[in-house]
């Protein structure tokens, strides 16, 4: 395989000339002493600088690379190919940092990044979309990245490192060649995807404001889990993470556990959940896996690690994380911190600053919904259409129970029931989820084919063999044959990525109406909800505007299915009213 080094270019020491609007200009970025944990973030958690200017490279012809090394002449520089299709390999990050040096303004078209795109047209089949990769696949040709950890090290642009950085616009730029030829023969709504919801997505998180902490609550309730674990260990002398220990404690107690393939105690603790009648010491197990993460994933360090000088929580959001196209986080991520059925206190943790107040919209049933107008299923359609709760009718329909919203039932096993019918899940899958016995959870899936049979035909329709499955946006999620998840995922992608797709376009129309593109006041996304902090005189505004938002975007993307918002606020996370 030939390297991209075997192209003939030529390195330029200037700042690029006027680019017309007629060209397309590849952009690349190298910075020194950058920490690699914090590569989304400007600045570190102590206040200072992360790292400091490298090179702006810029090509647009695929074989002049020209350089910039002088913070102050990147504002000129940007300047000179504002009219030009601008392209980047990660331009989440090119662009934050750049906006370091240069005000450079919020782009809703012209703008181009190769990985997302690829990601767009490849999703599923594809694990990994480096520039690196893409160069090998769609050109053929060897991207050396040896020299790349070099610049966390270095404070001056040697020889190599200078040969380094001009091969990756040069790599971009012909990657674009072959990428955009391909998108218009093959995959035009890749470029629909790309315009209406994930350059805007992309162009929201760049915009959003960190989420303010209360780090003293936090570490009050760290220090207690901490405490609660130390205090539960010391009740037992063995070595509570030794299998073979506890199954002989357990069974000298006269339980007898479950053993695995190998002939281990089976300690999992989806086993001891499972169990009838727990004993003290099983109960006590349980908690300590519940406290296993909050001592360790959610303890003093996750605020010690990220909150920065204001107090807020930068986190790195990217739109395309998943492979069904659904919002990631981390550095930390602000999606799986607990919720009020596991603690409400950590929510309460994530405040609004002084003068402004927390508005919280999520919508009801979002996934159901799109899974209703997926399917066209009609049953479940007009359970919506009628603004009656789809896990409440289900039971009724389903076994002839009269639930109220209270009852426990409706969360388990109706809901897990409901959702998991859309994941693919099977009994197995439901014991092994949600701790519903299997032949229990075979006669609920049974019970909701047999009602909402439109969704058992569009299940059988997308694991027909086909060799990818769509959101309603028509984003693909490509199937692998041989990866025993592809039943599942047949159902859950098109499912999950139109919820997803929903949220990004819900999330840039806040932004757009709520009239700064380049401030957003959005400062957490968790899947089907969105956190927005505004000051308090722009609380109904917000209010209102939200869920005008999220129900429009959602009934547009599933017309003659009603979509619903639960819009409230407070002055933390929790305290929804």
């Amino acid at each position: 395989m030939k390297s991209i080094r075997d192209l003939p270019i030529k390195i330029i020491h200037e700042i690029p000339p006027v680019l017309s609007s007629k060209e397309k200009c590849a952009i690349d970025t190298e910075w020194f002493l950058m920490d690699k944990d914090r590569l989304h973030r400007p600045v570190l958690t102590d206040g200072s600088p992360n790292g400091f200017l490298a090179c702006v490279t810029f090509c647009f012809n695929g074989e002049d690379v020209y350089f910039v090394t002088n913070p102050d002449d990147v504002q000129e520089a940007m300047d000179n190919v504002s009219e030009a299709t601008q392209i980047y390999a990660n331009c989440k990050f090119d662009l934050v940092h750049l906006r370091r040096h240069a005000h450079i303004p919020v782009r809703i078209n012209k703008l181009w990044d190769v990985i997302t795109l690829d990601r767009i047209m490849w999703s599923g089949l594809y694990s990994s979309f480096t520039l690196a990769d893409i160069t090998r696949r769609r050109l053929h040709m060897h991207l050396p990245k040896e020299d790349r950890k070099d610049f966390a090290k270095a404070d001056k642009l040697t020889p190599e490192l200078e040969q380094y950085s001009a091969y990756d616009p040069v790599a971009t730029w012909h990657v674009y060649q072959h990428q955009i030829r391909d998108v218009l023969k093959n995959d035009p709504n890749a470029l629909k995807l790309w315009a209406e919801v994930d350059l805007p997505a992309l162009n929201t998180v760049m915009s959003m404001k960190g989420f303010k902490a209360n780090k003293n609550l936090w570490y009050e309730i760290a220090d207690e889990n901490m405490e609660k674990k130390t205090s539960l260990q010391s009740k037992y002398d063995i070595n509570l993470r030794s299998a073979k220990q506890v199954g002989e404690l357990l069974a000298s107690q006269g339980i007898e556990l479950p053993k695995t393939a190998k002939g281990n105690y089976s300690t999992a603790i989806k086993t001891l959940e499972g169990m009838e009648d727990p004993n003290e010491t099983i109960l006590d197990l349980i908690e300590l896996s519940s406290l296993k993460s909050k001592t360790t994933t959610y303890g003093r360090g996750f605020m010690e690690n990220s909150v920065e000088p204001d107090n807020r929580i930068y986190a790195d959001f990217n739109p395309l994380r998943a492979a069904t196209g659904r919002f990631g986080c981390s550095k930390p991520n602000l999606q799986n911190v607990p919720n009020k059925y596991t603690d409400p206190r950590y929510r309460e943790c994530f405040i609004a600053g002084e003068g402004n107040v927390l508005v919280v919209g999520d919508w009801s049933s979002q996934e159901p919904r799109g899974g209703a107008y997926l399917a066209q299923d009609q049953t479940m359609i007009d359970i919506f259409n009628d603004d009656k709760d789809i896990y409440i009718e289900s039971a009724r329909l389903m076994f002839g129970w009269e639930l109220t919203k209270d009852d426990p039932r409706r969360s388990h096993p109706i809901k897990p029931v409901v959702l998991g019918a859309f994941y693919g899940l099977t009994k197995h899958g439901l014991f092994n989820n949600n701790q519903i016995p299997k032949d229990e959870g075979e006669k609920l899936l049974n019970k909701f084919f047999e009602v909402f049979h439109g969704v058992a035909d569009w299940i059988d329709e997308m694991r027909d063999g086909r060799e990818y499955v769509e959101t309603i946006m028509g984003r693909k999620y490509w199937l692998n044959p041989y990866d025993y998840k592809s039943r599942n995922n047949a159902c859950n992608s098109p499912v999950q990525g139109s919820a997803s797709d929903a949220m990004k376009m819900a999330g840039w129309e806040f932004v757009k109406q709520w009239g700064d593109l380049e401030h957003s006041p959005i400062v957490n996304f968790v899947h089907d909800e969105m956190i927005i902090e505004v000051a308090e005189e722009d609380k109904d505004r917000a209010m209102t505007l939200l869920d005008e938002c999220m129900v429009s975007v959602a009934e547009k993307m599933h017309p003659g299915v009603k979509a619903r918002a639960d819009i409230g606020f407070g002055q933390n996370w929790s305290a929804k009213a």
